[in-house]
């Protein structure tokens, strides 16, 4: 979830494990309205996908 938030709202700052929850809540409540429930849950699970491929050496493209 940090990582995803760290892409999606460009932070000056890295986030805190302590601000995820509140970070994601202002993220979701700015979000909702342009992108809907689907369109964020959606990019949830495409980064989640990234993340798992890259993070257990699974990802099928070794150059990245």
């Amino acid at each position: 979830m940090k990582d995803f938030l760290t892409l999606q709202m460009r932070p000056g700052t890295p986030l805190k494990a302590a601000e995820i929850y509140h970070k994601f809540r202002s993220f979701f409540s700015r979000t909702v309205e342009k992108r809907g429930v689907d369109g964020i849950l959606g990019d949830l699970r495409r980064f989640g996908t990234y993340y798992t491929a890259f993070s257990l050496g699974q990802e099928k493209q070794p150059a990245l």
